[in-house]
């Protein structure tokens, strides 16, 4: 009778442990979940990328923001690649003096190999020590779209953000000759 009770004894003791085990699995499976979803994702990775250059923007380093630029940006306003790369460089990033771009939230969508991001946030820069800010606001974001190219996310157009390269360098041009 001793053995038998033994048996059901080591049978009621080993419950709680395979409860603690499941649990375990369970917690296991939901951070690794997590994990994926905030480091992984693609959701993710557009946020880092965007992140990244805003970085780089406030660094005023063009090859960090354009490392996550498609050789194919093509843009509403006309923009290409080549247009972005000469405006950072010729007269957008020599002109600012400070810049400090705070990201208040980014509303990222992906479908496959296309994905657009919704940015709220403020820029605040410097021109020729004059104070400037542009706000993107819940009705007006900033909308960056990507795709993914060999194996990384590359912004392939910007809106409401900037505007047509040519403009906006004669626009920033009037602004040096008046300083």
């Amino acid at each position: 009778m001793t053995a038998t009770m033994d048996h059901k004894a080591d049978k009621i003791a080993a419950r709680p442990r395979a409860g603690l085990r499941l649990i375990a699995a369970v917690l296991f499976a939901a951070a690794a979940g997590a994990v994926w979803w905030l480091v992984l994702s693609p959701q993710a990775r557009v946020k880092r990328n965007i992140k990244a250059m805003a970085a780089a923007f406030e660094a005023r380093d063009a090859d960090g923001i354009l490392e996550h630029f498609s050789p194919n940006y093509n843009d509403a306003a006309g923009n290409t690649y080549q247009d972005m790369d000469s405006a950072l460089r010729d007269f957008i990033l020599p002109l600012v003096e400070e810049a400090k771009i705070d990201i208040q939230d980014i509303r990222a969508q992906v479908d496959r190999g296309m994905a657009t991001a919704h940015v709220r946030g403020v820029i605040l820069y410097k021109i020729k020590g004059v104070p400037r800010r542009e706000k993107f606001e819940e009705e007006n974001p900033a909308v960056l779209v990507f795709e993914r190219e060999n194996g990384a996310w590359r912004v392939v157009s910007l809106e409401n953000i900037g505007g047509n390269m040519a403009d906006l360098q004669e626009s920033f041009e009037n602004l040096n000759g008046v300083f």
